[in-house]
């Protein structure tokens, strides 16, 4: 079966990176794809490149989980690929989503960094996805529109809606791990550097599975803009 794919973006001050990405999802879906660039109220120029490059764009409150709710209810295509602005995406990306669709209702990708001297830690975490079989958003992941309506869309929270979602995923049905990479970038590990970036990870896991509001969570959580 041959799927119709709906690419959702949510940006904020993406004017860097919003190109590359729209470009190299084009390479991967074609122009039967839709592209739906969700900003967060960007004060650069991502807006109108996304436009430039022919994505729709739609305005919502910051915030990623309300940004994608946004895009998804403007969605039509029959399974939605949930895509960060600073990830690129693999030019074999519809074939190896259409086939894990063959036993799966959603899945994600593994990742590595731009940076190839963060290998290492790209290793790390795709060892983490394969081990705990999770996903967070800098993974691409993708599902049928169906089930994302089904449970509800996505996590509105203002941290770990890509957590939450995941979770979501997994217990409404079967998820499938794509034998492949999407390229993103570590500016926030950059930025702040490796280490500080995978305590902070944990601590804040940590306080969220012992119940602490997201809110409160994403006050603690620095901003990288590109």
């Amino acid at each position: 079966m041959t799927h119709r794919f709906s690419i959702l973006i949510p940006t904020l001050n993406e004017a860097a990176n919003i190109t590359p990405t729209l470009n190299a999802a084009r390479s991967a879906f074609g122009d039967t794809a839709e592209y739906i660039v969700c900003d967060g109220g960007s004060a650069d120029e991502t807006a109108a490149l996304a436009r430039r490059e022919g994505a729709v764009v739609l305005a919502e409150a910051r915030g990623r989980g309300r940004q994608l709710n946004a895009a998804l209810a403007s969605a039509r295509g029959d399974v939605c690929v949930l895509l960060h602005a600073d990830t690129l995406l693999p030019a074999n990306a519809r074939p190896l989503i259409e086939h894990a669709l063959q036993t799966a209702d959603a899945g994600a990708f593994y990742l590595r960094f731009h940076e190839a001297h963060l290998g290492w830690l790209a290793r790390a975490i795709n060892r983490r996805t394969r081990i705990f079989r999770s996903a967070t958003g800098d993974q691409a992941m993708f599902a049928r529109r169906s089930v994302l309506l089904a449970i509800g869309g996505i996590p509105r929270d203002d941290l770990f809606e890509d957590v939450r979602l995941w979770k979501k995923l997994k217990r409404a049905g079967r998820v499938q791990l794509v034998n492949a990479e999407v390229t993103t970038s570590a500016r926030l590990w950059l930025k702040l550097g490796t280490w500080r970036v995978i305590f902070l990870h944990w601590g804040l896991r940590i306080l969220h599975a012992i119940g602490v509001p997201p809110r409160r969570l994403a006050r603690m959580y620095p901003t990288v803009d590109s």
